[in-house]
């Protein structure tokens, strides 16, 4: 796709457009998303616990950014506690969100 616009906008610099034939297979590949993943997914069912999840992390660090890692606290100090929080929960895959929420939340023998 940034291979497409390059080449296609090289032709034409004044307007930013994919060729006609990547512009079909994204149409077609952003319909199979919204069918498959963002709309009728198992995922999407489970939306509202993960929503839940992440809302609750934000809130444990911004009132906790002492608990931030590395960086992260440091920019807490320096007074954006909400971005750095946001930031750190941003960079997470699903799994350590999960361990680290089971960690401040869950009373250990439930998660043994």
């Amino acid at each position: 796709m940034v291979l497409d616009l390059i080449h296609t906008n090289r032709e034409e610099p004044d307007e930013i457009k994919m060729s006609a034939v990547v512009r079909k297979a994204t149409d077609r590949l952003r319909d199979f998303l919204f069918e498959r993943v963002y709309i009728g997914s198992e995922a999407k069912k489970e939306e509202a616990k993960a929503r839940h999840l992440v809302q609750r992390l934000f809130s444990y660090f911004i009132n906790n950014p002492e608990n931030l890692p590395g960086e992260y606290s440091q920019r807490a100090k320096a007074g954006d506690v909400e971005r750095a929080a946001c930031d750190y929960i941003a960079g997470m895959t699903d799994r350590f969100a999960i361990r680290v929420y089971q960690k401040l939340f869950l009373p250990l023998p439930w998660v043994e």
